[in-house]
């Protein structure tokens, strides 16, 4: 969102401009511009804030929605390579597992 950062910047180096403009030439008309980009300036940069905090949000909710095997406690083997190659539990301990559970409730 640099875009909208960049134009956040633009809008009050402008609005500082339009104010020593203003104040300079002692001209009322030059402190209407300034005091739109000004708040312009203020939107584009809650706007990329707004955005920046929804992509990480939206990062961090496909990150859990990837990783759901370790949520439940699958615990995987790692490679040289930092992939993961197979659970460290078979399917035969898994099933004993949700049989002890069962008999548990």
């Amino acid at each position: 969102m640099v875009l909208l950062q960049a134009l956040g910047y633009i809008s009050f180096g402008l609005g500082v401009l339009l104010v020593i403009a203003g104040v300079s030439t002692e001209d009322f008309v030059f402190f209407n511009g300034a005091i739109s980009l000004l708040i312009s300036g203020v939107l584009f940069l809650a706007i990329d804030k707004i955005v920046t905090t929804l992509v990480e949000i939206r990062d961090a909710v496909r990150g859990d929605i990837e990783n759901k095997s370790q949520a439940v406690g699958v615990t995987t083997k790692s490679t040289e390579e930092g992939k993961f190659s197979e659970p460290t539990k078979t399917l035969a301990e898994l099933s004993a597992d949700l049989e002890k559970m069962k008999k548990r409730l």
